[in-house]
Formats: structure tokens, sequence, C-alpha cells
């Protein structure tokens, strides 16, 4: 068996090249009462890297193995409500908040891929050690995905 190529410029039929991009979203509340804070926070990964996988045509079953890195944007935005100031802080009142910061990522694991047709395999386990580094401070951070894969 020769080598299949998905495409001349990025992959040979065990090394490829792989481009991430994933986001991680959460809301919290925190009651006070009558009023209350929410917290948004999301995280996006821009990664790219090498990816090490068997992507012959006639392989069904494909274990996968990466290492990407690339940048990570870290969001929190505080929401308080319209009495927040009145029941809780009365003065000075505290002022909604939006803050964003942008740092080095990197994510390194593998997992498990199987062929459904040529161009579309579909991602059974995937599970990543996940480091970002934000506001000087290193977060060692992991991800587990499922889902379909498009090559």
């Amino acid at each position: 068996m020769g080598s299949t190529p998905q495409s001349p410029a990025t992959s040979t039929r065990y090394v490829g090249l792989k481009f991430d991009l994933a986001g991680h979203f959460k809301t919290k509340n925190f009651p006070f009462g009558q009023a209350g804070l929410e917290i948004d926070s999301s995280v996006f990964n821009f990664l790219g890297g090498v990816q090490l996988k068997d992507n012959s045509k006639e392989t069904r079953i494909k274990p996968f193995a990466h290492a990407l890195v690339g940048g990570a944007r870290v969001r929190n935005k505080i929401n308080f409500s319209d009495n927040f100031c009145i029941t809780v802080f009365p003065s000075p009142c505290l002022q909604d908040s939006d803050t964003s910061e942008t740092g080095l990522a990197g994510a390194l694991g593998g997992g498990l891929d199987f062929r459904v047709s040529n161009r579309l395999d579909v991602r059974a386990i995937q599970f990543d050690y996940n480091p970002t580094r934000i506001a000087d401070a290193t977060q060692h951070n992991f991800r587990v995905g499922v889902g379909i894969v498009i090559h």
C-alpha cells in the first residue's frame, strides 16, 4: 500500500498538519437576596501543529496523537443586577466589568477516530493536556472531546 495524502501540502499517510479551534463557555450566577451578579467566562484556543495518524483509505480504526501550539483568549464579563448597588453595596456602586487577555496555549494528546467514508471520520474520543499561559501564570487544563473529522 502506497501513500495516500489528504492534501499534497499538508499530509502524508502517517504525518499531517492539524489546526484546532476550540471554545469553552460557562455562566455562573451569585444571588444576594433580591440582587445578584452573573459572571460569563469564555476561553478560545487557536492551535496548530503535527498529527500522527494512519490516513490510509483502507484503515477503519484510526488512533492518533498530536502536538499543537498557538494562542488562547480568555474573557470574563461581570454583570451586576439593577438593584445590586441598593441591596448589597449602596456606596460606592460597583460597575459591570468586561476583561480579556490573550496568551500562549498548547495541546498534547490523542484519541481514536473511525472511518465513515473517504472524507469523513467520527471522532470517538479525544483527550488533551491543554496548558495556557495567561496573566503571567500557567493554567494546567485538560479537555475531552468527540466529533466529526472532515478531511
